[in-house]
């Protein structure tokens, strides 16, 4: 049956809040991925290491027909619930289907590069990208920390030649003479 279930603390205000299209068959999951200390969220499977099953409560919060989109907004819904009663939540992530705030790890972070290394994009695609930050405004605090960032940073003569050859003719690029 499909629905929204819940993962409980017994010893803490912490729960655990998840959507499945089988309630019973994802809840077996999760205690047999506890068990075997393989568990995707890596709090719920701190407090399994440290208290065991039995201080977890498993409970099926509510079941039905539901669509995907439906079981997403119930269980942001209980999320959000249970978050404005104090609880904290086990949850990795604060929104469903959201990834904010959580670091990607080295070996991700390379893969990315490599996955987009060589890619060039079309003129449009340039055009919309400098459509979309035209009239950003940056914070003095964000100005600085480019600074700090860019500050000593080694370019290789491709990339100086680049720019160079990019800056050709633009009367505020340094070294122009001033109007």
């Amino acid at each position: 049956m499909q629905g929204i279930y819940s993962i409980s603390s017994k010893k803490t205000n912490t729960v655990y809040i998840g959507q499945s299209i089988d309630v019973d068959q994802r809840i077996l999951r999760h205690k047999n991925d506890l068990s075997q200390n393989n568990h995707e969220n890596r709090y719920l499977q701190r407090y399994y290491n440290k208290y065991g099953i039995g201080e977890l409560e498993f409970l099926e919060i509510i079941c039905g027909p539901f669509d995907k989109e439906e079981l997403t907004e119930l269980e942001q819904f209980y999320m959000d619930k249970y978050k404005t009663e104090g609880k904290k939540l086990f949850n990795i992530l604060t929104a469903t289907g959201s990834r904010a705030g959580i670091p990607f790890s080295e070996e991700h972070k390379r893969k990315m590069s490599n996955a987009h290394k060589g890619i060039r994009h079309s003129e449009e695609a340039k055009k919309k990208i400098s459509l979309a930050r035209t009239g950003m405004i940056f914070s003095e605090s964000h100005k600085n920390k480019l600074s700090c960032v860019h500050k000593n940073k080694k370019h290789s003569q491709e990339t100086i030649n680049k720019i160079s050859k990019r800056m050709k003719g633009n009367k505020n690029a340094l070294g122009s003479p001033s109007l």
